[in-house]
């Protein structure tokens, strides 16, 4: 004889468990996913903040990309953040042409990436960041006029993301302005950034 365990009693057993294991529950049943997710969203990925930092070596010190999360994707399951407000509001422009060597400027590069996580034991904010190295970090097409994705691909220290972005000219100074559409990540990016940060204040 089959029985089902009651929506509140799996409510109560889930205050007990972690970010990890509720996302592997919202894969079980419907009932589990029911209860988890929201719970999911509640405690961990809505107070998720994640910041991308690019540069433009020699011509333009680091510029910070703003994203917050926005929903879980129909499509493929991952997560979708959206531009901060900050991002939205503030240009991020990059030159196209060095005027010194009379060359085209090299290429804006995503070195770094910075997450802010909420941490539901002290009820504050933890922040990890990771600095990708040199053959990690992902070349910033400009003039390309269109809607363009860029995805970094996993290697075995880093989950795999994906930023989508769409660019213009500023007709004042002809400098190439960067607008962000989205942030795409898998599930496994918060949560080693979660562990990361656990181990370290342990």
């Amino acid at each position: 004889m089959s029985t089902s365990i009651p929506l509140e009693v799996i409510d109560c057993i889930l205050d007990h468990v972690d970010n990890a294991s509720l996302v592997q529950l919202c894969g079980t049943t419907r009932n589990f996913r029911t209860a988890a997710l929201p719970r999911l969203i509640r405690q961990f990925l809505s107070g998720i903040h994640i910041r991308l930092w690019i540069e433009q070596h020699g011509l333009i010190g680091h510029r910070p990309l703003d994203f917050v999360w926005e929903a879980i994707s129909d499509v493929n399951n991952r997560l979708v953040f959206i531009p901060s407000k900050r991002s939205q509001e503030t240009m991020c422009s990059f030159s196209t042409y060095d005027k010194d060597t009379c060359s085209p400027s090299p290429s804006p590069l995503i070195d770094g990436l910075t997450m802010v996580l909420p941490d539901t034991k002290t009820m504050k904010r933890k922040i990890e960041s990771t600095a990708y190295q040199k053959d990690d970090r992902i070349s910033i097409a400009l003039m390309t006029n269109e809607y363009t994705k860029k995805e970094y691909h996993a290697t075995a220290k880093h989950p795999s993301w994906s930023l989508h972005y769409t660019t213009w000219i500023d007709p004042i100074d002809n400098k190439q302005v960067l607008c962000p559409q989205s942030f795409e990540c898998d599930w496994s990016l918060p949560l080693n950034m979660s562990l990361k940060s656990s181990s370290s204040s342990s």
